[in-house]
């Protein structure tokens, strides 16, 4: 499984290398495939293919765009056009996607650029700029698949989170691999600090089988505030 660091380190490699040959781009879209599979982008006329399931596009004229999305269609190379749609990115910004392995697209954060043309976190600490990046999702999944029982799985979960970051879709995927409610809820509570887009933390309720643990994981969010 391709690894979602490695990815995240060839982003912000693009964005630092555009930035000092051209100055800071008006706007930067980053599209980011659920399992790191191939897919290429067509933006303005332009075709982007995707490097371990990521592609990055840095332009002075992004603004209002049509995109086109196409996956491999059989082993052949042969594309099928999975996409077509309308975004807006507004100048001075990072938009940042997921492509689902259904090809719907999903914000994950829209982010403002500094002066390097790098993006900042959502909530930078201390005024210093923070790189939103992810834990990678597809490997760790694979880790924890390879443990028996949610005990074993969430202490995998957790060592990932311990100096990494994620994403509320993330934590949802995460959930989604335990067998029990309560493991859970646990891995919930233990990833919202770390969640890099809180204000869509809401999404992880579906990963729940009981309602009784929404409202334990609300609870919990309330007193964090």
């Amino acid at each position: 499984m391709k690894k979602l660091i490695l990815s995240t380190l060839l982003i912000i490699g693009i964005s630092i290398s555009y930035a000092q040959r051209y100055g800071t781009p008006q706007s930067v879209l980053t599209i980011q495939e659920e399992d790191g599979n191939f897919f290429q982008v067509t933006v303005k006329g332009r075709t982007y293919n995707s490097t371990n399931g990521v592609v990055s596009i840095s332009s002075y004229d992004l603004g209002v765009c049509y995109i086109q999305i196409a996956r491999p269609r059989n082993s052949m190379g042969a594309m099928q056009e999975v996409y077509r749609g309308r975004l807006v990115i507004p100048a001075g910004t990072h938009l940042m996607l997921f492509l689902t392995r259904y090809s719907n697209l999903e914000t994950i954060a829209e982010v403002p650029l500094n002066s390097l043309g790098n993006s900042y976190a959502p909530t930078p600490i201390d005024n210093t700029p923070q790189y939103p990046a992810e834990v990678n999702i597809p490997a760790l999944v694979e880790t924890i698949n390879n443990e028996a029982f949610d005990k074993e799985k969430l202490m995998v979960a957790k060592q990932a989170l311990r100096r990494g970051n994620i994403y509320a879709a993330g934590v949802e995927r995460i959930m989604r691999q335990f067998s029990f409610d309560d493991a859970r809820l646990e891995f919930a509570k233990y990833a919202y600090k770390r969640c890099i887009d809180p204000q869509n933390y809401y999404r992880v309720n579906n990963a729940f089988t009981f309602d009784s643990n929404k409202e334990k994981l609300n609870n919990f969010i309330l007193k964090e505030y």
